[in-house]
């Protein structure tokens, strides 16, 4: 594996970013092993950039999914629950998504 990463670093690292994307955007638990993986394979420097940036990208393509195709399905199925979070975002905007953001107890998607 090293020596294929050692001759293919572009198309490692981009493979690497389009899975972590699709793991995040997709809600799927396993981001931290692959985190740590990428550190591993590609050092502490490349995973930073690289995960960072795949992260973002595939939580932004779950928010955006949900908040735009998915939202009747995700509302009839959450139905009162999300009451709560709707009133917080009105009132509080981006500050109540933020704070949502760092309670693992929500995923992307909601």
């Amino acid at each position: 594996m090293l020596i294929f990463y050692a001759g293919n670093m572009a198309l490692m690292i981009t493979a690497y970013m389009i899975i972590y994307i699709m793991i995040t955007a997709l809600s799927l638990p396993g981001a931290a092993v692959l985190t740590l993986g990428g550190g591993a394979l590609f050092g502490f420097t490349v995973t930073l950039i690289a995960a960072s940036f795949s992260s973002t990208i595939g939580a932004t393509i779950a928010c955006s999914v949900s908040r735009y195709i998915l939202r009747d399905w995700v509302e009839k199925k959450f139905g009162n629950k999300l009451d709560i979070i709707n009133k917080g975002i009105e009132e509080e905007g981006v500050f109540y998504l933020f704070m949502l953001r760092l309670i693992p107890l929500f995923p992307f998607f909601l």
